[in-house]
């Protein structure tokens, strides 16, 4: 509780693997990494926790994800965070989290990421209130993103250059400023939604429940918009 640091104001950690269960963050601050900062060897696991109140200056008020500079081009990284509530989280990009790959002119750090059966309430960014980018997979399980709020774009997730799918999912009374009050989606290789309910999320220029843009350069990106979603009051 209120610890303040540059980098993971309660917890930084550069470690091959690392497992975090049945744990509270709340009220500690950061330029990066408001609650915890991760330079990633391997698999970094988020386990029934609870991150809260936590504010960061650049980005990630909860917890920013990254893989470390150390690890070789066959690297595998995996960030999984299940059964976990984040809420009234504050930063600059990515108010709860933030997970970002590493891109490089020889390879790209292969990044898996997968929230299940987790909540996002009440936090605000300037842009992407939960934010992931160069991502080789993100999978959005039966997780809810609640009365989130940003200035640009993003107010429930802001995602880029990645294979998403999204099930089961709960997206409720988020607002953006500019684009996409539910989910913004940029340069996007697959995109796969089933049974998802966006209600009475806003935004003020584009896409009150999806804004979706692609690189003009890719002709066979998929959308596939499944069975069993519900748009409503958008």
């Amino acid at each position: 509780i209120r610890n303040r640091a540059g980098k993971g104001g309660a917890l930084f950690s550069s470690s091959s693997n690392l497992k975090i269960k049945s744990s509270s963050f709340t009220s500690n601050a950061a330029i990066y990494g408001g609650a915890t900062y991760h330079e990633s060897l391997g698999f970094v696991i988020l386990l029934n926790c609870i991150i809260r109140n936590n504010t960061a200056k650049v980005s990630a008020g909860g917890v920013h994800i990254t893989p470390s500079s150390r690890s070789s081009r066959w690297t595998v990284h995996h960030f999984v965070c299940a059964g976990s509530y984040f809420i009234h989280n504050i930063a600059v990009n990515g108010g709860s989290i933030y997970v970002e790959n590493i891109k490089r002119r020889d390879f790209t750090r292969i990044h898996y990421c997968l929230i299940i059966s987790s909540y996002f309430v009440k936090n605000w960014a300037v842009t992407g209130a939960t934010w992931f980018n160069y991502l080789i997979s993100l999978n959005l399980i039966n997780s809810s993103f609640i009365l989130n709020r940003v200035q640009r774009n993003g107010a429930g997730c802001l995602i880029e250059k990645t294979v998403l799918a999204i099930s089961g999912c709960f997206i409720s009374n988020n607002t953006a400023g500019i684009n996409g009050g539910g989910i913004h989606i940029s340069e996007i290789m697959s995109i796969c939604i089933w049974y998802t309910v966006f209600q009475h999320n806003t935004a003020l220029v584009m896409g009150g429940a999806v804004y979706c843009s692609v690189q003009k350069q890719i002709n066979d990106v998929k959308f596939i918009l499944g069975t069993g979603n519900v748009f409503m009051l958008n």
